[in-house]
């Protein structure tokens, strides 16, 4: 394979194909203040509206539950945080609540009993005339949707240039949005750009009172918004605040600006698996079954807490200065999920979204996807660093989805028999048949893995077979050039150029965290729930 930089994760909203109901509600933030808005529902999901603007959209599979106050005057939708609403009347109520669940957006509707005899009454009545079903914006169109896709779709972050920006430095305190700790942008000393993508810089940076290195990643606020990467992108910041794994990477930091968003992660030393991959061609057996035993762990760590990770690829996948795996890019991550796949039983999810090379099947034909969808894409990069390709491989992209959904698996001689064995049964469309649909064990006592001690693996007790290499005076060695050869630098924009709506920054206002802190502090709910 011609290696190139490949393109990142792609989601797209569905294009309904069902009516959108509307209704008239207040809405209520988190501070308790109230506001006008107008609530949009299909089986699709849910939007948000100010007038004809489109506050925010929510896929069906994101909300979890909907719950009535006790004296049923409103009712509270909960996806990543909670939204509330006060309808017009009792009337009104009902018929909002029979919304939810007729349009089946929501997985539980929890109402006080009384409410029930209430809701079957309306059920037999006109439709309330606040019910409309048009002169509402339309969703994203199928050509909107093919271009998201696209080949030429632009993949690089927005450019820093011009007089609307000045650096960092000169950026007024009082501009900060911070953690109560005081930390922001200005306690880090920009060394190296790392990583660049869609709406994201990854810098190497210094603690400046600490001298100790991470990876910041920064998020423009505005370009979120544009892309539809709110919701994903407080997905990644929520998994990797509650949740710690010795393969995962660890969020120390986060923090805002008006206009940006920062992540501040481990640095992983030894850089992307893609850049090893690259420069090799493949790996050997033994060093590609432990970087897969390693992934696997992390991936039965978030499956135990009922969280599919969905962006697995040799890109996301980094090495710590020891030679362990880390994974990381949690955005395209889903809590909530039970399901093995759309047909098993359980909750599943139907967003389509991934990186090509790696959607399995179920997520090709939208017939709903669950923990599944790891497993498979853990068998394409396996069968990728063995042979330095992935399986179903093609330049046209829409033929290598019927490959993906069709083709057959051609094993070259490089793959030894348990590999291939391995392959040939996690490689398996139906995700209830796949290897890993009946517990991790079966996939943990495969003969490809005869080699591994999980438990002194997932102490990280067991030495890796490869040390990455590391240069005291090139902290950068293990990281393409094509972006640490650019000078790093992150410049201010101005709220008014870069700002977002208010509706969207109350979205970003739980965002900042200190592990020094935050740590110290009683578990979260839905940390506890998991």
């Amino acid at each position: 394979m011609n290696f190139s930089r490949r393109k990142k994760s792609v989601s797209s909203l569905p294009v309904p194909t069902a009516p959108r109901i509307s209704y008239n509600v207040i809405k209520i933030n988190r501070h308790g203040k109230r506001q006008n808005r107008i609530l949009n529902l299909s089986t699709d999901g849910v939007r948000n509206m100010n007038g004809s603007s489109i506050q925010w959209h929510m896929d069906s599979k994101d909300v979890h539950s909907v719950t009535v106050a006790p004296d049923g005057k409103s009712f509270t939708m909960s996806v990543l945080q909670h939204y509330s609403f006060e309808p017009e009347s009792m009337e009104h109520m009902c018929q909002i609540i029979s919304s939810f669940e007729n349009l089946n957006i929501v997985d539980s509707v929890k109402r006080p009993p009384a409410l029930a005899e209430q809701i079957a009454l309306s059920r037999r009545g006109p439709v309330h005339p606040m019910m409309t079903f048009d002169n509402l914006p339309a969703f994203p169109s199928t050509e909107k949707t093919e271009q998201m896709l696209s080949d030429d779709d632009d993949d690089e972050f927005p450019s820093d240039d011009g007089q609307d920006t000045i650096p960092i430095a000169a950026q007024e305190r009082r501009d900060v949005v911070q953690h109560d700790e005081g930390v922001g942008p200005d306690n880090f000393t920009l060394l190296y750009l790392i990583g660049k993508g869609s709406f994201a810089k990854v810098f190497l940076v210094r603690k400046n009172d600490t001298g100790d290195l991470y990876a910041m990643k920064v998020m423009r606020k505005a370009e979120l918004v544009r892309r539809d990467q709110v919701h994903h992108t407080m997905t990644e910041h929520l998994v990797l605040k509650q949740l710690t794994h010795p393969f995962m990477v660890q969020l120390h930091y986060s923090f805002q600006t008006p206009t940006k968003l920062y992540l501040v992660l481990d640095f992983a030393y030894g850089g992307e698996l893609f850049y090893h991959l690259k420069k090799t061609g493949r790996f050997p057996e033994m060093l590609a079954v432990f970087y897969t035993a390693e992934i696997l762990l992390a991936l039965n760590f978030l499956h135990s807490r009922h969280i599919i990770y969905r962006d697995l690829k040799p890109e996301n996948v980094l090495l710590d200065k020891e030679g362990h795996v880390k994974l990381a890019d949690f955005g395209l991550s889903k809590a909530g999920v039970t399901a093995v796949g759309g047909g098993s039983g359980g909750i599943s999810a139907k967003t389509f979204c991934g990186t090509p090379e790696y959607i399995a099947p179920e997520v090709l034909t939208g017939v709903g996807h669950g923990k599944g969808v790891d497993w498979w894409s853990t068998g394409v990069l396996l069968f990728e660093m063995l042979t330095g390709s992935p399986p179903f491989y093609s330049k046209n992209r829409q033929q290598m989805y019927r490959n993906v959904i069709r083709g057959k698996i051609a094993f070259p001689s490089v793959i030894g028999p348990e590999a291939q064995d391995f392959l040939s049964r996690i490689l398996v469309r139906r995700p209830e048949d796949r290897l890993g649909a009946n517990g991790f064990d079966e996939i943990k006592t495969h003969p490809l893995f005869k080699s591994i001690d999980w438990a002194r693996l997932e102490a990280r007790q067991a030495p890796p077979p490869f040390r990455p290499r590391l240069r005291e005076d090139d902290l950068t060695a293990n990281f393409d050039p094509e972006f640490t050869s650019e000078t790093p630098r992150d410049s201010y924009v101005p709220p008014e150029q870069g700002g977002v709506e208010r509706d969207v920054q109350e979205t970003f206002d739980a965002f900042t965290f200190n592990k020094d802190v935050d740590a110290r502090l009683p578990q979260s709910r839905w940390a506890a729930e998991q």
